[in-house]
């Protein structure tokens, strides 16, 4: 596999996405194989600029993205996109609360020893490099949405209906 592009959009814009896109696909006469995105947003500019194309088929290019969101979700069933990252709302919430209580109590105290100490469990501590400085980071647990786990994973735990997956029953 050969990275032909890294780029960052500001506010994860689908519109800069879509224009990337299209972009690639000229440079490259539509023979691309891959677009792994860091939002939802941008994943779905990708598949706008695809289908513009006729490439907009999950068997013929993969395309993720991150958040899950809805119109993304409905893009993986649709077969335009291969999967998505899903991140459960009430853990992230309720960690970066505790973390917020804990910089406010201790406001010597490192902020990377506080993340550190928040990194238990199925959690992680990085330092993760945005580009300006190393930023302590507390990792909490991912789920990749497919095909095949969507009723079992966002529809289950309640994050979406089955009629707002799949469409209205019939």
């Amino acid at each position: 596999m050969k990275l032909i592009a890294q780029i960052s959009h500001v506010d994860w814009s689908p519109d800069r996405a879509a224009e990337t896109t299209s972009n690639l696909l000229l440079k490259y006469d539509n023979r691309v194989d891959a677009f792994a995105c860091n939002n939802s947003g941008l994943a779905s500019g990708v598949i706008a600029s695809l289908e513009l194309e006729g490439l907009a088929n999950a068997e013929k290019i993969f395309v993720a993205g991150s958040d899950a969101d809805l119109k993304n979700v409905r893009y993986i069933v649709q077969g335009k996109q291969v999967m998505d990252v899903w991140k459960k709302i009430d853990p992230l919430a309720f960690k970066a609360a505790e973390i917020a209580v804990e910089i406010a109590r201790n406001p010597n105290k490192s902020i990377e020893s506080i993340a550190k100490e928040a990194s238990q469990g199925d959690l992680r501590f990085a330092l993760i490099d945005n580009g300006f400085a190393k930023i302590p980071t507390v990792v909490t647990p991912v789920v990749p949405i497919t095909k095949d786990n969507i009723d079992s994973t966002l529809i289950a735990e309640k994050v979406f209906s089955r009629e707002e997956v799949y469409g209205k029953k019939k």
